[in-house]
């Protein structure tokens, strides 16, 4: 990860039903992410995270 930051999976998943809007307002309040949120083939939308101590976390919307 950048400054000397190394990112440790946590397995922690977190489901919203707005994952465009769950981005934009973590991004403006600084939130890193290491993946823009990206359709998947298995039928979610899904974009990693990670806080501070470089734990990195999954945000996912499931398609309707």
């Amino acid at each position: 990860g950048g400054c000397g930051v190394e990112y440790a999976w946590t397995g922690m998943v977190m489901r919203t039903d707005d994952i465009a809007g769950a981005y934009e307002s973590l991004q403006a309040k600084g939130v890193t992410f290491l993946q823009p949120p990206q359709e998947k083939s298995w039928g979610v939308t899904d974009a990693l995270f990670a806080d501070l101590d470089g734990n990195v976390f999954n945000l996912v919307q499931r398609r309707k």
